[in-house]
């Protein structure tokens, strides 16, 4: 993908690229620094950017939910409801003018409505033959098909699959993977479906990527776990050691993040995921459901007396290798006292929080406190 071709499109083009789609829906550093300097460098087009950007805020489309004969309805109610103005719609530096007062707006919902009943008529005639899952910007590099593996687990038990490089797939029920019998000196690439945990092989000259329905996960060496079945319209990437980076397919920089020898995208580190809508190609970084202890030579006790709340901290950041957030100003004195041995992790910031009147919350894969401070007597 090759950011020159954005010169050509109307603003009916810009609604339905993912790679706008996913900024207007959930920026990033990455994707805002892409299109504040494509409108830069493009001024002439910075008109089409902001009417699209409102396309895209107001119809929140999602394509696999909506049967092709309800979505001319579904965009005439989104234009009567943005003649309406909303003091919760989203803040933009720079406002376009309203969305209903310009003539392309019924052209482009007329185009919509085209485009997507054909993306419902081919997602409805996809198959999940191997030679479908080498149709994708990137493809195994320098193998004929005969050098080429596809394998399913048809059991109900998971399978374990061994790669030529030494890495291992354990490949769920219900779920297949597509791969080169020998990879390339470049890379290492596997197409997946479904779910399969990747305990992957170091190699720094060849970086591992696993490809499941538009996202791309990128390693070194390390595991992590990849769930994208056909049914769901998410796929979710857990990490379980080391660090991957994940970003989408139709990121215009994609090739050369898959080709770069360093971890470019998103990046993830233990017990961190990302939530990949791949209707609306948003990403969304969080923490695992149940963090488990890193694996350390002496186990991490969790009996704290009149320890100030900076030691705790830093004795649950050490043990679970995730970043804690908290104003040390206000909170790093405060005194705790509790036995917090074999509670869950998420178990133990409650009991903590509770103690000095204080709230967590997952943000970006990080653990942020929200307090006072300490009480005074």
């Amino acid at each position: 993908m090759d950011q020159y071709k954005y010169r050509s499109y109307k603003t009916g083009d810009f609604v339905w690229d993912p790679f706008f789609r996913q900024w207007v829906l959930t920026p990033t550093s990455e994707t805002d620094f892409f299109w504040n300097q494509w409108m830069q460098e493009n001024p002439d087009r910075a008109d089409r950017i902001h009417e699209a950007r409102s396309v895209v805020l107001s119809l929140q489309v999602k394509e696999s939910t909506l049967p092709a004969h309800e979505i001319e309805e579904v965009v005439k109610s989104t234009i009567s409801r943005i003649q309406q103005p909303s003091s919760s719609a989203p803040e933009y530096k720079q406002l376009p003018l309203p969305v209903y007062k310009r003539s392309w707006f019924q052209v482009a919902a007329s185009v919509s409505v085209v485009l997507l009943a054909g993306w419902l008529t081919r997602h409805s005639l996809h198959s999940e033959r191997p030679s479908a899952l080498l149709k994708s910007p990137f493809t195994i590099t320098q193998n004929q098909p005969s050098s080429v593996t596809d394998t399913a687990n048809t059991s109900s038990q998971p399978i374990l699959i061994h790669l030529s490089d030494g890495s291992t797939v354990t490949l769920a029920p219900a779920s297949r993977i597509h791969y080169a019998k020998n990879f390339s000196t470049l890379k290492r690439e596997v197409y997946l479906s479904g779910e399969a945990f990747f305990d992957v092989a170091k190699d720094p000259a060849r970086p591992f990527l696993v490809y499941s329905k538009g996202l791309v996960t990128k390693v070194l060496g390390t595991s992590f776990t990849v769930k994208a079945y056909k049914s769901s319209r998410e796929v979710i990437v857990e990490v379980k050691t080391g660090r991957v980076s994940v970003f989408a397919q139709s990121d215009p920089k994609a090739r050369e993040k898959a080709t770069n020898h360093e971890l470019e995208g998103v990046i993830l580190s233990p017990h961190q995921k990302i939530v990949y809508n791949t209707d609306e190609v948003r990403m969304r970084k969080t923490l695992v459901e149940k963090p488990v202890l890193l694996k350390t030579a002496v186990q991490p006790s969790f009996r704290f007396e009149d320890k100030p709340l900076s030691e705790v901290f830093a004795s649950l950041e050490k043990a679970y290798g995730i970043p804690i957030v908290y104003d040390k100003d206000l909170m790093m004195d405060c005194p705790l006292t509790a036995s917090l041995d074999g509670m869950s992790l998420y178990n133990q910031l409650t009991i903590i929080c509770k103690a000095v009147e204080a709230r967590y919350e997952l943000v970006e894969g990080k653990i942020i406190i929200h307090g006072k401070g300490c009480k005074t007597n």
